[in-house]
């Protein structure tokens, strides 16, 4: 509604497109502990920023025994995305965050490293292996 100095109004609908061109930014990600024992929980957390909207976030694990695991990230009253993950595997792991906004732009974190010590050959069943390559041999829906 359009309201002149003199009180005439006029109404009019329109439709407005937001273009979204700018991919989110994922800042301060970590892995607490950097070592860890099997079975017991590591920490992944950072910040995400979007110019719209925030789609997704996720974290993805994966070592060179061809060991890998998805999971999505919540966000936490301090503003920061996070996931808290135990391992019963042991090895040496690298991790990043995948992150799309809701115009479909994505964005990666920095790759971090670290490792979970034990001798235990189970795999927890929150964890699967997933095929296909966008990054790294991980693809996303």
């Amino acid at each position: 509604t359009i309201v002149d100095n003199d009180g005439f109004c006029s109404f009019e609908l329109k439709n407005i497109t937001v273009l979204d061109d700018f991919v989110p930014v994922v800042s301060n990600f970590s892995v607490s502990p950097l070592v860890q024992d099997f079975g017991d929980f590591v920490n992944f957390s950072c910040e995400v920023f979007d110019d719209v909207n925030v789609g997704s976030v996720r974290c993805v694990v994966f070592s060179e025994d061809n060991f890998s695991w998805v999971g999505n990230m919540s966000l936490g009253l301090d503003g920061f995305y996070f996931v808290n993950v135990s391992f019963n595997v042991s090895g040496n792991f690298s991790a990043f965050v995948f992150v799309n906004d809701s115009s479909g732009n994505v964005n990666y974190s920095v790759l971090l490293n670290f490792s979970v010590l034990g001798d235990v050959r189970t795999i927890n069943t929150s964890v699967r292996k997933i095929k296909t390559s966008i990054f790294n041999g991980f693809y996303f829906k």
